[in-house]
C-alpha cells in the first residue's frame, strides 16, 4: 500500500482543530432531538461507526429507488419513498450525533472530522440521486444534471472557504435544511404520488418541480457569490494566502477540471448516454467529484497544497477522448467502468488515509481506544456537515 500522507502532513493533521461557524435556521430546534438521541446510545459505540451506519442506511434506501426507476422517469412504490425519507432522516440524525458521541466517550480526534465530511461528500451524491428519482427528473435531463453538479460544487466551495479562512462556515440555509427538505420531498411524493411535482403552475407555465428547483437555486447562488467574495478577500496565511500558505485560488483548478470533464461527457455524448442511464451517470461522476472534494478536505486538515489532478479523473478523461473520436467504445459500458473504477479508487484512497492516521495517532477507526493520543484536538461542535 503506497503511502498517501507524508510525516509532516500527519503531524499537522494531528494538531488540526475543528473550527466552525454554525448559523443555520433549524439547527437550534434539531439540537433538542440530537441531544436526546445521543444520550440513549451505548458508550461502547464508536463515533465513526455511527457515521458509517448512517451512510449505509442512506445508500441502501436510495438504491432501492434506483432499482425501481434507473432512468428516474418511472413510478416507484410509495413504500420505497417513505423508506427513503426514513433513511435520510436516520442519516441526518446519526451524522449529527457522531461528534456528540465522541465527546461523551472522550474519543475525539481529527479522524472524526475527516470521516464525517468524507461520508457527507458521498451522501451528497446519494441524496441528489434519490431526490431526482422521486421528482422524475430523468425527463428534465438538463435540470437534473445542473442540480447534481451544483450540489457537488457547493460542497466543494464550503471546504474551499475553510481552506482559505480556516473556518467551516454554514449559512442560514445549509445542509440541515436541505436534508429536511429531502425528507419532505420523499414523504410528500410517497403520500401524494410523484406526479404532484409535475403539475403545471401559472408561474411562467413551469411545473412545480421546476419552480421548486429554480427557487432553491437562488439561496445557493447567493451563497456561492458570498463564498467567492470571501475567498478573494484573502486567507489567514502569509500575505493573505491559504492556511497552507498557498494561493487562495489554487483549489479552483481541480474543481474546474472535474466539472469540465463531467460537462463534456454530458453535453457532447454521441449516444446521449445520460438519458440512457441518468442515475448511473450521476453516481459514476458524482463519486469522482466527491473524491476531489475529499482531497481538498485532507489538504485543508493537513495544511498542505491541493493536488491539481488525481487518478480518479482518468475515467472521465478516457470517456471524453472516446466521445471526441466518435465513441468507438460503448459510452454506456465506459460509464459503468467509471462507476466501478471511481468507487474503488475513492475507497482505496480513504482506506489508506484512515489507516495512516490511525497508525500515527494510535487509535482505531471503528473502536473506542482507552487513551486517545490526541484527545485535546479537534472536536466536532454540534453537527459537522
Amino acid at each position: 500500500m503506497v503511502a498517501v500522507l507524508s510525516e509532516s502532513q500527519l503531524k499537522r493533521l494531528a494538531k488540526h482543530k475543528y473550527n466552525a461557524s454554525v448559523t443555520t435556521l433549524f439547527d437550534p430546534f434539531m439540537q433538542v432531538w440530537w441531544r436526546w438521541f445521543v444520550e440513549r446510545l451505548p458508550l461502547w459505540i464508536a463515533p465513526n461507526t455511527i457515521t458509517i451506519l448512517g451512510l449505509i442506511t442512506n445508500l441502501v434506501t436510495t438504491l432501492i429507488l434506483v432499482y425501481f426507476s434507473p432512468q428516474a422517469r418511472s413510478e416507484v412504490p410509495s413504500w420505497s419513498l417513505h423508506f427513503n425519507a426514513l433513511g435520510l432522516f436516520v442519516y441526518q440524525t446519526l451524522d449529527a450525533v457522531d461528534g456528540k458521541q465522541a465527546r461523551r466517550t472522550g474519543s475525539s480526534s481529527p479522524l472524526g472530522e475527516l470521516f464525517d465530511h468524507g461520508c457527507d461528500a458521498i451522501s451528497m451524491v446519494v441524496v441528489i440521486t434519490g431526490a431526482s428519482v422521486a421528482m422524475k427528473l430523468g425527463d428534465l435531463p438538463d435540470l437534473m444534471m445542473f442540480m447534481c453538479i451544483a450540489a457537488g460544487a457547493m460542497f466543494y466551495l464550503t471546504h474551499w472557504r475553510a481552506y482559505v479562512s480556516g473556518v467551516v462556515r454554514f449559512g442560514k440555509i445549509d445542509v440541515t435544511e436541505l436534508q429536511l427538505l429531502g425528507v419532505f420531498i420523499f414523504f410528500l411524493t410517497g403520500f401524494c404520488g410523484q406526479d404532484i411535482f409535475r403539475v403545471e403552475t401559472p408561474i411562467f407555465q413551469l411545473q412545480v418541480r421546476e419552480v421548486f428547483l429554480y427557487g432553491a437555486s437562488i439561496p445557493a447562488l447567493l451563497s456561492t457569490i458570498l463564498g467567492i467574495y470571501e475567498i478573494f478577500q484573502g486567507g489567514v496565511g502569509k500575505n493573505g494566502s491559504s492556511i497552507a500558505d498557498t494561493s487562495v485560488l489554487s483549489p479552483v483548478v481541480p474543481l474546474l477540471i472535474t466539472l469540465y470533464l463531467i460537462y463534456y461527457n454530458y453535453a457532447y455524448s454521441n449516444t446521449n448516454v445520460f438519458a440512457k442511464g441518468p442515475c448511473l451517470f450521476v453516481f459514476a461522476f458524482g463519486i469522482v467529484l466527491a473524491k476531489v472534494s475529499i482531497l481538498l478536505l485532507v489538504a485543508c486538515m493537513s495544511k498542505s497544497s491541493v493536488p491539481m489532478v488525481d487518478t480518479v479523473l482518468l475515467c472521465p478523461f478516457v470517456q471524453a477522448v472516446n466521445i471526441h473520436f466518435s465513441s468507438p467504445i460503448s459510452e454506456y459500458r465506459l460509464v459503468w467502468f467509471c462507476l466501478i473504477f471511481s468507487t474503488l479508487n475513492a475507497l482505496q484512497y480513504c482506506f489508506t488515509v484512515i489507516t495512516e492516521i490511525c497508525n500515527y495517532l494510535n487509535i482505531s477507526c471503528f473502536r473506542i481506544t482507552s487513551k486517545p493520543l490526541n484527545e485535546e484536538s479537534s472536536t466536532k461542535e454540534g453537527k459537522a456537515s
